[in-house]
């Protein structure tokens, strides 16, 4: 009888254990590891473009310099390089 119950709580213990991993699995899948970088953060990536596979542009700002980057199968590479001033503006929309 004394045999029983440890066996019982073994099971009951060991699907216990078996819940919490498959928990921690299910949301670190969901929600991934996020470390909190703080708000204070000097790299903003702006906008990304997917011209192929495996090719894009990138615009990366870091502090007051703007990036324009091409992103491919075999590194990164510069483009262009605007400081804060000179940076390029948006054009106006149209107004109709």
């Amino acid at each position: 009888m004394l045999d029983s119950v440890y066996l019982l709580k073994f099971i009951v213990s060991f699907a216990i254990v078996i819940v919490l991993i498959y928990a921690v699995y299910y949301f670190i899948n969901k929600y991934g590891l996020k470390l909190n970088t703080g708000s204070q953060g000097n790299i903003n990536v702006k906008e990304i473009r997917y011209l192929q596979k495996n090719k894009s542009l990138c615009i990366v700002e870091v502090k007051d310099t703007t990036f324009l980057l091409a992103l491919d199968e075999s590194g990164i590479k510069k483009i262009k390089e605007w400081e804060k001033e000179e940076s390029p503006q948006q054009p106006p929309e149209n107004q109709n």
